[in-house]
């Protein structure tokens, strides 16, 4: 039940998780089994996140104090 929670935690508050520029370029999110779907509208946006993917993930499992997300593939 923790997990899932912090699932849509991450969800619900990607906007302030990320800020207004990345969250206004951002199409759907959603987690399946600890993997963050992101559906980006922007390719530079996309490229730039990609080489960062690693520490995107440390920053969301520090914000939830799990390992609620193991990877993220983006859209």
């Amino acid at each position: 039940l923790r997990g899932r929670f912090q699932e849509t935690y991450i969800v619900n508050q990607w906007a302030e998780i990320m800020g207004k520029p990345i969250a206004e370029r951002t199409g759907r999110i959603y987690i399946r089994k600890k993997i963050l779907y992101l559906e980006l509208l922007s390719a530079p946006l996309k490229q730039e996140l990609q080489s960062h993917k690693q520490k995107l993930i440390e920053k969301l499992n520090q914000l939830t104090a799990s390992g609620a997300i193991e990877d993220i593939i983006f859209l």
